[in-house]
């Protein structure tokens, strides 16, 4: 019982966070924050319909049995996106996100006949289901049985998971990232989002193996492990609703849209250089499509931040300070005999160049002379650039 009052108090801070989340931190400017809601009052939703089956009251409203299974589908999801959202704010939501919501339509669709099933046989089998837990995961209420929608639902839940932890350790991992105070505090706050997940997804599998057992009646599921993992759940969700109140900066930066931003001047050079080292090792400037967004999106920084580091540097605008690499990489080009063997516009699109006249006006520019007319004065020992 008293497991079930701890269980329950973490649920009602979940729900709670999840509104707090939502009408009071500015939910309305910050997609971020309306997706972190949405994991806590979904998560609320769903353990909340574990006591309502447990203690019976479910009965009061049978029809809505089995219906936060799609809604449990989706708070792997929210996570995952906000995560998304918070290191990723200038991606805008495309038709391809909605392939994420395809796995909780899917489910649905399984349960719909369940859904539309007779109140009166509806209310029976809740009734049945409340006097024995083990019931709730066993045989099959839709066209799947429900091992297979339990099973898939962990593995979304895992799969999401290790996306977060893939999103967070690629952009922390990036040189170029550097952080300010408040930077700071949103990282501390991702890693220490998905550490608890991890946890969360722990206690999730305990329960999940204890029905698994149950199922094959192999073990008692009520003796001992779930309410273990009901535990789990609780402390990972006091906790993280706890970490938001203990630290309201968090909450403050969500809403503002903290981004990171360059303190000093000294902080951007350092950026500027570490950009500078991206693109040329990893050969970025040879992708002839490449535009500030696409570059900003590969380094993991705003499109704000990288067009102010290159204007602030000896480069005018975008198009030149790539197109410095492109001719940098055309003269090494010339340099290994290329032009002895390929014409000049192979040599412009082999440097990431669309087009032979973008080639030429680029490499007169920056070296004074057409491409050909530099491979003349390699040739006869006159090339003053090496």
């Amino acid at each position: 019982m008293l497991n079930d009052f701890l269980f329950a108090g973490s649920i009602l801070v979940s729900m709670a966070t999840g509104l707090v989340l939502l009408f009071k931190i500015g939910a309305r400017q910050r997609r971020a924050v309306q997706l972190l809601a949405f994991y806590f009052m979904g998560n609320g939703i769903c353990f909340g319909f574990y006591l309502l089956i447990k203690y019976g009251w479910i009965s009061m409203a049978p029809y809505l049995f089995k219906w936060p299974v799609p809604l449990g589908y989706l708070v792997s999801v929210a996570a995952y996106l906000h995560v998304r959202t918070v290191l990723r704010p200038q991606r805008a939501f495309t038709w391809s996100d909605l392939l994420h919501v395809l796995p909780a339509a899917l489910v649905v669709i399984n349960y719909m006949g369940f859904y539309s099933m007779d109140l009166t046989a509806k209310t029976d089998l809740v009734q049945r289901v409340s006097a024995n837990m083990d019931l709730v995961n066993q045989g099959a209420y839709g066209i799947l049985p429900e091992y297979v929608v339990l099973m898939f639902q962990l593995f979304m839940g895992t799969a999401y998971l290790i996306g977060q932890w893939r999103l967070i350790i690629k952009f922390y991992s990036n040189k170029t990232t550097h952080l300010g105070k408040g930077q700071k505090v949103i990282k501390k706050w991702l890693y220490d989002f998905a550490r608890l997940q991890t946890f969360y997804v722990v206690a999730l599998v305990l329960i999940y193996v204890v029905s698994a057992f149950a199922m094959f009646s192999v073990l008692d599921g009520g003796n001992l492990a779930v309410p273990a993992s009901q535990l789990l759940i609780s402390i990972s969700f006091l906790f993280l609703s706890g970490y938001l109140f203990w630290n309201p900066n968090v909450l403050i930066g969500l809403a503002k849209k903290v981004l990171p931003t360059v303190a000093h001047p000294q902080e951007q050079g350092h950026f500027f250089q570490d950009m500078v080292a991206s693109i040329s090792n990893e050969g970025w400037y040879l992708d002839t499509e490449l535009t500030v967004v696409i570059l900003s999106q590969k380094l993991g920084i705003p499109v704000n931040r990288v067009s102010k580091a290159i204007n602030q540097s000896n480069h005018t605008n975008f198009n030149n300070f790539i197109n410095g690499f492109r001719v940098a990489h055309a003269q090494k080009l010339i340099h290994q005999g290329f032009l002895e063997k390929h014409a000049i516009e192979g040599l412009g699109k082999a440097s990431g160049f669309h087009s032979k006249n973008a080639f030429y006006r680029a490499f007169k520019k920056d070296m004074g002379t057409t491409p050909k007319a530099y491979q003349q004065q390699i040739t006869s020992g006159t090339d003053k650039s090496s």
